[in-house]
């Protein structure tokens, strides 16, 4: 039985978005990961005689949720800071007249 490689790519991509999540950029890999491990996971899943790999596309779709989560958060975050800094420099520029 061969591993499927969706398997293998949804944990790295996973993996990787993790990882540098301190650069931001690479949390956008988190949705790819997510869709690659279910994608791989439904594939295993029919025709399991000829695919393995089940608990790596498991794993590559649990940190690609995770990559996501992370994500969003930080891209909130990210918007309500731009909100805030609007906000201040409109009442900042209305108030000196």
């Amino acid at each position: 039985m061969t591993t499927h490689p969706r398997a293998t790519r949804a944990l790295w991509l996973g993996v990787v978005g993790l990882i540098g999540s301190p650069l931001f950029l690479p949390l956008f890999l988190g949705p790819f990961a997510w869709v690659a491990g279910a994608r791989a996971r439904r594939e295993i899943a029919s025709d399991p005689q000829r695919w393995g790999g089940r608990d790596l596309a498991t794993a590559g779709m649990v940190v690609g949720i995770v990559d996501t989560v992370l994500l969003a958060i930080t891209l909130l975050v990210g918007a309500g800071f731009l909100l805030l800094v609007v906000i201040f420099g409109v009442a900042a520029s209305g108030s000196g007249h």
